[in-house]
């Protein structure tokens, strides 16, 4: 997963080095992201101070 300053958040597989999806629901630079427990999901934070809950199966926002 990377965090951007072009405002997305992008997972990748990593065996295939191929993007998986990419989350662009930011208005500023992302820095920081972390994966849930079950890795079902994501939170980002943003300096558009606020932070979002993605679906990492499908890269859709789940609360924003």
């Amino acid at each position: 997963m990377s965090a951007s300053f072009d405002k997305t958040v992008r997972l990748w597989d990593v065996t295939g080095a191929k993007q998986l999806h990419a989350y662009t629901g930011h208005s500023d630079f992302v820095y920081a992201v972390a994966f849930g427990p079950d890795g079902a999901w994501y939170v980002t934070a943003s300096k558009d101070r606020t932070g979002r809950v993605i679906d990492a199966a499908t890269g859709k926002g789940l609360f924003t």
